[in-house]
């Protein structure tokens, strides 16, 4: 039987968007045996699905009102 260790640590806040959804914001520091090394490597991990709005229809529009976020035009009085 193997002995594998995984050594993660990580911090994490939590805020509440206008909506008064929840929102995270993770920080993760891994070991060098368990860092994701590249891209492909990162949406192994992380991901989202969308649910599908032919069979899921009420929750694809709650989905599409409530949880996506939109850029907002910068507007001319704005100076990066």
């Amino acid at each position: 039987m193997s002995n594998h260790y995984v050594h993660i640590l990580g911090m994490y806040t939590v805020e509440f968007q206008k909506r008064g959804l929840p929102h995270a914001h993770i920080l993760l520091w891994l070991s060098d045996s368990n860092k994701l090394e590249n891209a492909k490597h990162i949406d192994q991990v992380i991901s989202i699905e969308l649910p599908h709005p032919d069979l899921y229809p009420k929750l694809s529009k709650v989905v599409q009102t409530y949880m996506m976020v939109r850029a907002e035009p910068l507007d001319s009085t704005h100076h990066a």
